[in-house]
Order: structure tokens, then sequence, then C-alpha cells
């Protein structure tokens, strides 16, 4: 039991200790709230709110006033709801503003986990020399490939390049086709997002940037890894390779950014 909790906190806490901000990044604390608001960035993981823990009765107004200070600087707001937020109908409030919900897990495994790759895909680590591949395969990935998005993301790919985070790029042929980083914490590997460009999916391409990410972490000397995952794309996938979940949560956003209903797909 002892080993979940701390397994399940360093899977919660994953995504902020990784996170790395913009310029204009702000991260407001605020009492019951925190969230993170960037106006520079398109990406959804950018404007978060990461803790709500409000009353029955302030709830509303509180909502109001963050959705409203998102908007204010043009950009939408993605909300993470676990067991602790409050109020406890949180969601069908967010819901009622016209956002939309949909199934999270927190995750993790063993870096050792066996995962067996296909062998016409490369992954490589990515530098000053294979960014710009990155950051378009990522973009591409995610299905944000707009100019503004491309130069926060060059700017936070340079960011990541440093001990802490690393960044791969996988290949076919030659040609680039998926992208993922993982995070170098104090006490786990933390596995974030993985882009694979929409024609080569259900090739192995995700599977392959898993167990490379999993093979660096195990050689960093890492006996844990987590991730949080969506249940409509790569949580299945995450699932079959053996990655444990450790709890589910539900992510409220804009349409726009709710993932697609169509069947998980393939490793």
């Amino acid at each position: 039991m002892e080993e979940h909790a701390q397994a399940l906190e360093e899977a919660w806490t994953g995504p902020r200790q990784a996170f790395v901000p913009a310029p204009d990044t702000r991260i407001v604390e605020e009492p019951g709230l925190t969230y993170v608001l960037t106006p520079s960035v398109v990406a959804s993981s950018f404007n978060e709110v990461w803790r709500v823990e409000l009353s029955d009765e302030d709830a509303d107004a509180a909502i109001d006033r963050v959705i409203a200070a998102y908007r204010a600087r043009g950009r939408a707001s993605k909300w993470i709801v676990t067991d602790e937020s409050r109020p406890r109908d949180l969601v069908a409030r967010l819901e009622a503003r016209g956002l939309v919900a949909w199934g999270a897990r927190a995750m993790a495994c063993e870096p050792s986990l066996a995962i067996t790759t296909p062998p016409d895909v490369a992954v490589e680590p990515v530098d000053v020399a294979n960014e710009a591949e990155y950051c378009e395969t990522l973009l591409a990935g995610f299905g944000q490939p707009d100019d503004a998005t491309f130069a926060a993301v060059v700017a936070r790919t340079r960011a990541c390049i440093a001990p802490r985070h690393r960044l791969y790029l996988a290949r076919i042929d030659g040609a680039p086709v998926g992208a993922a980083s993982w995070a170098a914490l104090p006490r786990s590997a933390y596995l974030g997002g993985a882009a694979v460009a929409p024609a080569f999916r259900g090739r192995g391409v995700y599977r392959a940037l898993v167990a490379a990410r999993l093979a660096d972490a195990r050689a960093h000397g890492y006996g844990l890894a987590t991730t949080q995952a969506r249940e409509a794309t790569s949580a299945p996938i995450l699932a079959r390779l053996g990655v444990r979940t450790l709890a589910r949560f539900v992510v409220v956003g804009p349409p726009s950014t709710a993932p697609p209903r169509a069947a998980p797909p393939t490793a």
C-alpha cells in the first residue's frame, strides 16, 4: 500500500515537477486554486487548472473568474479533476459552462519493463541538430501546427535539452514520425506526452518511444516511471504494455481539446 501511495504521488506531481514554463507563464496560487496561464502558447498544458478545492458556496464565482481570466488573454482553460477536487459536482459545473469532460489515468511501471519494438522504428535523442524535426513532429502528432505554437515549442525544446529533460525523435526509413520526452525527477522518471504522425500510427512508433524512454530511465538508475494518459488514446496502449493504472481522474476542457471518440490507436 505504501509503495502504491508513493507511486501515485509521483504520478500526480510529475507534470508540475517536469513543467517548463514559457517566458510569460504565470503560476497562480490562490486559496483553493492553483492554475497556470500562458498567453503566448495555445497548448492546453500551458493553460491548465491544477488544483480546485472550493466550497459549494464559493465555487461558481471562482470558476467564472478563472475562465474569464483565460478568455481575457485569448486562451481556453483545462481543468484537472481528481478525488481530492471540490466541490464534488465540479465536473457538472464546468460542463454547464460549455466545457467537455474526458477520462484519464495516473499510471506507473518499473523501467525494467520488457517491451518488444518493431525493427523498422529507430529512436534517437534530440539535440540542437534535430530539434526542428522534433518540434514539427510533435505538433503534427498533437494536431497543433500553427506558427505561434511552433515557435513556443521550439523555445520549450531548447529549455528541455538539459540533464533534467530527455527528448526523443522516432524515425521510419529516415523520416521523422514520432516525438516524446521524459523528465528526471528526484524520485522517479516522468514520461511526458508522446505524439505520432497520423500516417504512421499503428506501426509501433508509440511503443518504441515508450521502450526507449524506459531504457534510458533504467540506465540513469531509476526504479520507477510514471505518467498520465488519456483513456481514449494512450492509456489502453500503456496498459497492454504492462504499465499499471494507479488512479483514474477527469479532465475538463473546451471541445477542441477533447480526444477523438474513435477506438484507441494501436501501439
